[in-house]
């Protein structure tokens, strides 16, 4: 799962199932599009103890990024 932010500054999330490669903050990258897999997907969220309600709670990332797409992330190479 990898966080994007396109050229109007809009953030959404990309799943690019079987892909292990890592990507730096801020590094360019291409994306093409993919088809919604057969299979079932869970998204992975994290969440941290909220130290003034001492409860569990999702990152305002994870919360706030409802878009989501399926898609082939390549390297921009130089």
């Amino acid at each position: 799962m990898t966080f994007v932010i396109d050229e109007k500054g809009e953030i959404f999330r990309v799943l690019d199932l079987c892909n292990l490669a890592d990507y730096k903050k801020d590094e360019l990258i291409i994306l093409l599009p993919a088809s919604k897999p057969e299979f079932k997907v869970s998204l992975p969220y994290k969440v941290f103890l909220n130290p003034q309600t001492n409860k569990r709670e999702r990152f305002e990332l994870d919360k706030n990024t409802l878009n989501t797409t399926y898609a082939h992330i390549e390297k921009i190479t130089q």
